[in-house]
This record gives structure tokens, sequence and C-alpha cells, in this order.
């Protein structure tokens, strides 16, 4: 054997003129597929000013130098480039995805969740750590600096869940202004829902407190109860359709029948009236009848008190005198 299985590098075979040649051809090859990492992988020309060492994976449709190398590795060394068609399993970083990718036998592949070359997506499960745009740390292990994050919904609907321990950690959604908190919401040390505020990310005031079992709203630092009768009537009254009265407009309204209309006619008005007690109502013969009585009058008197009363009237006549 000439040479070895997997790399094909080349034996120094005994009594070999120039060793030397075959072993420096060996050490090139180990120094072009040792840890390979790719400069990019999708041109089928090769670069006009290559640096020595550099490699490439041959893109499609490949012309002049690279001319019949597609999907070899192609490496710039000592001037010139040479040629290593990859054996299946073999691994490459490249550098301008920033991902690594397989040789399955027919492609260059992302390595994926499921099998070489299915054409799924790069798997990160599971990573201690992930950083976008950014370096992640024991502590945020997701680390990312972007202008904007979007979850999308793969079929109807999406949830985003912030799970806790145990009844006295803590659940929430923290904001930072300079990377000194300001404002939080969640389950903050127990499992009522908190709105939390601070001017100095250290004294925190709960704004409103939602109880986890009654759904009752509390707000701590509002006092409701030192708002006047007169500032919650003007607060009342400053809304459409209230149709506020005054005092007087009520006591008016309440002395209404209830039962009362604005097109009722006399004879009915008359007949609500009278259908009331102790309303003493009189026919216009007793009325007049009534008024024709001296306001002095009582039913008890004698015809010799009714002379009496009124022989002591100025102007009066004497009846016995006439006589």
């Amino acid at each position: 054997m000439a040479s070895s299985s997997n790399l094909n590098l080349p034996f120094i075979l005994p009594a070999q003129a120039q060793k030397h040649v075959t072993h420096n051809e060996a050490l090139r090859k180990l120094d072009a597929l040792v840890h390979i990492s790719i400069v990019e992988r999708d041109s089928g020309q090769p670069p006009t000013t290559p640096t020595q060492g550099e490699r490439y994976i041959v893109g499609p449709s490949p012309s002049g130098l690279w001319q019949d190398r597609e999907n070899q590795i192609a490496a710039w060394q000592d001037e010139t480039w040479v040629f290593y068609p990859a054996n299946t399993g073999w691994l490459a970083w490249i550098e301008g995805e920033n991902i690594l990718v397989g040789w399955d036998g027919n492609n260059w592949s992302a390595i994926t969740s499921g099998s070489a070359g299915s054409g799924g997506s790069q798997s990160l499960n599971p990573a201690p750590l992930i950083g976008v745009n950014a370096t992640a740390d024991t502590t945020n292990r997701l680390s990312v600096t972007s202008p904007s994050i979007l979850f999308n919904a793969e079929t109807d609907d999406m949830r985003i869940t912030v799970n806790k321990q145990a009844l006295g950690n803590t659940a929430s959604f923290l904001f930072q202004s300079g990377f000194n908190g300001r404002a939080e919401i969640g389950l903050t040390g127990d499992d009522q829902f908190h709105f939390r505020v601070t001017p100095d990310g250290v004294n925190w005031k709960d704004a409103i407190i939602i109880d986890e079992v009654s759904g009752e709203v509390s707000m701590p630092f509002t006092n409701a109860a030192g708002i006047t009768d007169a500032q919650i009537k003007t607060a009342y009254e400053n809304n459409p359709d209230t149709n506020a009265f005054s005092d007087v407009e009520q006591i008016k309204l309440t002395s209404i029948a209830s039962n009362a209309t604005i097109d009722m006619s006399d004879t009915q008005i008359k007949t609500a009236y009278e259908n009331n007690t102790n309303t003493n109502v009189f026919t216009d013969t007793q009325q007049t009848k009534l008024l024709a009585i001296e306001a002095n009058a009582t039913a008890d008197q004698t015809d010799v008190e009714i002379e009496a009363a009124y022989n002591n009237q100025v102007d009066q006549i004497n009846i016995s005198e006439i006589t």
C-alpha cells in the first residue's frame, strides 16, 4: 500500500530516494485537510489574489483553473491550486456563514437535527450558551443584541412561557434603562401579578397588584379615598350621557308621579289625583258651599248664638227693633 486509507497520505517506501518529497507532500495534505476552515463555498470562480493556505469549496458551474472541480476542496498551496475530493463524513467550517457543513457523498449540507443532507434547519440542541450578535454567559445563557426580535406562530397560536420553580421565586419581565431596573411585571416573589416601578433599581413600589384567586385589583400607592365629593361629581359629569341633575332639579323630578306622562289630559290628571288617599276631593257645588261658610262658623251654633254673632257686627240691623 502506497498511501493511507482515509486521507490518502503517501507512505515513504523502503530505500526510497528523496524521502523528503514524499514526507512534505503528506504534510501539505494534512495542513489542508485537518481542521478544515473554508473561506466560502458558493463561487465557481477562483479568487484573483488568494492567500497561502486559504481553502475553498468549489461552487456550481466551475470554470478556469477550477474547471470540473465542483464540491472539491481547493487549497492555495505554494502558489498553485491543489484539489482534494471529500470523503463521506468530512466536516468543514464555513467562515463567511458561521455554520458547520458535512459532506454526505453528494452535497455539502449544514449539520442538521436529522440525517445529513435532509434539508432540515441547523440544530443547536442542546447548546449551553447561545449569543446572537452578543456574548452569552452562565447567567444570560441566551443573549441577543438586535433592534427587534420576532416570534412568529408556526400554525395558529403563539405563547411565551415564563416558569418559576417555587412560590417565593420570580417569573417576570424586567425593563431596564442603561442596564438599571425601572419597571417589572410578573410574579415577583409570590403568585400575585405585580406591576412594579423603581427610580433607582433598588427601591421598588407595587403600583398594581392582581390577586391570583379573587382577581381583585389593588393600587397601594393610589389614594382613591382622598378624592373629594366635588372631585368625584366633576369627574362624573365630565363624561358624556351622564344626565346629572342639580338638587333643585332632583326635588322637582321626584315630585312627579311615577305614572305621569307629558300628554295626560285634565280629566286623566284629576282621576289620577283622586285615586290617591287623603285627597279630600270636593265637587264644584261642595266647593261653592264651603266658600260661603264664614271662617269662624261652627257646626253646633244655636239660633241665639248666630243672632248674637250677627248683632255684634258693625252696621248690623237688629231684627227685634224692626218688629
